[in-house]
């Protein structure tokens, strides 16, 4: 079975149906050509074949399936999108058996009212996704489809165990970043990222927070604004030495210290100690500056901007790395950039998004994607859980 010339992404569907998981099985394996629905449609091409979770029907279809001699699997794959098939036709019940006379095996699957002709069915490698009613608007990034020429019935798509380059053992399907987010936002909550009432606390937060626990760092930010130094003004004129002291808790101070003198003399002497306008600016224009200082990396450049400018972009920290290798939607030698770009062609510009997503990426790579002995039987992402 071979791999098709890659399939242009104006080419794909643009909504799903929902199947019983029986009848999505045998729609993208070729065994089922027919839907039966209580009402008609106009659209007419491709569309997802999604699986539905409901188990109502499995007994009928297995039945049913025997009689047709498919082979289906010993289990059905479920809230998961399977591939896609052509909706060719919608006709009556009564035109369509006048259209199809003397086919028998046609006209046992045809129970109307309205008898949807399907064609063309394709497999893919099953995409988690929450389902619908009726024809439902659907988008999924080019890369999370890999389609299969599915008329193999034999075949299976229940997804095999993998092992992933981190030790990490799934039996599930990979899933979509959408699901992810939507799942990781149910169950804990928004996260309201970055904990700060200025743009100005958020960057030295940001600074003081690296290798270090967060509970320190907010002591230690409490302390600088006890003392009436969370100003621009008020952080150029303080001392090396007192700056140092002032931040010793959190560790690696001498080096934290430095820079965050060289971002505030930066706004004091080229933008008269005014913040705003300097984070204001074209995005690939303050993150070239921020990259320009020494001891700003693409991660913090990317945080600056996102939580204290409110720029439309994707930090990508370990978290989200290890959290995305892990669901098969990067690996080892995916690029930051790379994964940011995919991200962003999924949620668009949409800093609040963005903002929320990497901070639930954070909060489960902190809980449950632990670097080593990961807690997936805890973790929001495991499909198992409910």
């Amino acid at each position: 079975m071979s791999i098709p010339d890659p399939i242009n992404r104006n080419d794909f569907p643009s909504h799903a149906l929902t199947f019983h998981a029986p009848w999505a099985w045998a729609v993208v394996h070729g065994v089922k050509t027919v839907e039966n629905r209580k009402w008609p449609t106009n659209h007419r091409g491709p569309i997802f074949v999604h699986a539905g979770r409901s188990f109502e029907s499995d007994l009928l279809a297995r039945e049913q399936l025997a009689k047709w001699n498919a082979k289906p699997p010993p289990e059905f794959a479920r809230g998961v999108i399977l591939g896609t098939v052509d909706i060719v036709d919608v006709l009556p019940l009564d035109e369509y058996l006048r259209k199809f006379v003397g086919q028998q095996h046609l006209h046992e699957m045809a129970i109307g009212p309205w008898c949807w002709v399907l064609a063309n069915p394709r497999e893919c490698e099953p995409v988690r996704h929450a389902g619908n009613f009726q024809l439902w608007p659907v988008q999924l990034p080019t890369e999370r489809l890999r389609f299969l020429y599915a008329n193999n019935p034999s075949q299976s798509v229940i997804p095999q165990m993998v092992t992933s380059s981190s030790g990490v053992s799934s039996e599930l399907p990979p899933i979509d970043v959408r699901f992810m987010y939507d799942r990781m936002l149910s169950h804990y909550g928004p996260q309201k990222w970055w904990p700060a009432e200025t743009p100005l606390e958020v960057i030295i937060g940001l600074i003081l927070v690296r290798n270090c626990q967060w509970s320190v760092a907010a002591k230690v930010i409490e302390r600088i604004h006890s003392e009436g130094l969370m100003q621009i003004k008020k952080l150029h004129q303080i001392s090396d030495d007192d700056l140092l002291e002032l931040i010793r808790p959190v560790g690696r101070q001498r080096a934290k210290a430095s820079l965050i003198k060289r971002f505030i003399n930066e706004i004091s002497e080229k933008w008269n100690g005014f913040l705003m306008p300097f984070l204001s600016r074209e995005t690939k224009i303050v993150r070239e500056e921020l990259l320009a200082m020494p001891g700003i990396g693409p991660e913090t450049a990317d945080m600056i901007l996102l939580y204290a400018g409110n720029h439309p972009v994707c930090p990508v920290d370990d978290y989200t790395k290890r959290v995305l290798i892990r669901h098969r939607l990067a690996d080892e030698k995916s690029t930051s950039e790379r994964i940011a770009d995919n991200i962003l062609g999924i949620f668009g510009p949409n800093p609040s998004i963005l903002n929320e997503l990497h901070a639930l990426f954070v909060q489960v790579g902190r809980d449950c994607c632990l670097k080593t002995n990961p807690k997936c039987d805890h973790c929001p992402l495991n499909l198992k859980q409910p």
